[in-house]
């Protein structure tokens, strides 16, 4: 679909959408009436508009970032091919917590599990709410009606716009599913993330 506030390619890439398809997989436990999701933000190029707002948040906290924002932004991207894909990192999260707790076999095996299927389900749902809003990406917007200069014609964000849908964020719906059942099966627990060391990241 083509219209104002939907998605449309991004730069640099200017890709085909991401797995349009992937919200009609079979799900491990949920079905989609289970987890329900909120409609985004009416769509308005109207600057006292919520909409319009939020994206002229956007554009100028990416405008001026600090440097603990941006390593903050680049720490958690997890962009496929470049670290370890969102769902990586929370299994390398979970493999560091059960590596350090001295858990055995049968609660390792668990714990993989719940949280294997977790993510999956999470993200099966959250594609097809995305493709069902088909809402447009902030770069898009704020090029069209904030500043046509923006991340034009080079990209200048630390972090390239992925090829689908706006909304829901898939990082937010599989980070809050994933930490509703690491709670689940570890408790409320502080733990230091050393998922990218290798990589020359600082642990978070």
């Amino acid at each position: 679909s083509t219209g104002p506030g939907l998605w449309e390619r991004t730069p640099p890439a200017f890709a085909q959408p991401l797995q349009p398809t992937w919200g009609n997989t079979r799900p491990f436990i949920l079905a989609s009436s289970e987890c329900t999701v909120t409609p985004p933000l009416a769509y308005s190029e109207d600057p006292a508009s919520a909409f319009y707002i939020q994206a002229k948040e956007v554009y100028q906290t990416v405008s001026q970032l600090s440097d603990e924002e941006r390593e903050i932004a680049l720490y958690w991207a997890d962009s496929p091919t470049e670290t370890s894909t969102p769902p990586g990192h929370w299994i390398s999260i979970v493999t560091q917590l059960l590596s350090e707790g001295g858990y055995g076999l049968e609660h390792s095996s668990v714990t993989y599990a719940k949280l294997s299927i977790t993510l999956a389900d999470a993200f099966i749902l959250c594609w097809k709410e995305k493709y069902h809003y088909n809402l447009l990406r902030p770069i898009s917007y704020i090029q069209k009606v904030i500043d046509t200069n923006w991340n034009n014609p080079e990209i200048t964000d630390p972090v390239v716009t992925p090829p689908f849908p706006e909304y829901p964020s898939g990082h937010s719906v599989q980070s809050g599913a994933a930490a509703t059942v690491l709670t689940e099966l570890f408790g409320d627990v502080v733990f230091t993330d050393h998922t990218h060391d290798k990589r020359g990241y600082a642990a978070r």
